[in-house]
């Protein structure tokens, strides 16, 4: 409990370098920080979608395009701000496949919940899309946090 105090107090209180670069062992703040990250992805990503689809794009292939630049930028974005001890010091190549399975799996969750929304619940496609992501988002913190960046 006292690290989630401590996210809210840093957050409220506008102590923004504390919150987001430095360095953390609170569960809480490296959730915070991963939601942000993935959060400025997924509007990357949703933007990039929507222009796709905007073209006449099938919304499979613009799913893959648009995860591609979204990966691309929250990978980085996560080994700058969240994912800094444990395995990290491993980086190149290896964190990088590492992190791409990961996010393969996460891709492939995202397809199938994005599929099932569009073909067998009859939701918008964007909505669909906004949907399968807070899915995927859960998979893909916790799979990169347990399996890849483990201490």
């Amino acid at each position: 409990m006292e690290n989630f105090k401590e996210m809210f107090v840093l957050f409220f209180t506008g102590r923004w370098k504390k919150l987001f670069l430095e360095p953390t062992d609170n569960g809480w703040i490296s959730f915070f920080r991963y939601v942000f990250v993935g959060g400025s992805s997924f509007v990357l990503d949703f933007i990039v979608f929507m222009l796709l689809q905007h073209r006449g794009m099938h919304y499979a292939l613009a799913e893959v395009i648009s995860f591609s630049v979204g990966f691309l930028f929250n990978f980085f974005g996560g080994r700058k701000l969240i994912f800094r001890n444990g395995s990290h010091e491993k980086a190149g190549t290896g964190e990088l496949v590492a992190v791409l399975v990961v996010a393969l799996l996460g891709l492939g969750l995202t397809e199938l919940l994005l599929y099932m929304g569009v073909e067998w619940f009859s939701l918008h496609k964007l909505l669909a899309k906004a949907i399968a992501a807070i899915i995927a988002l859960f998979w893909n913190y916790f799979a990169r946090k347990k399996i890849v960046y483990r201490q």
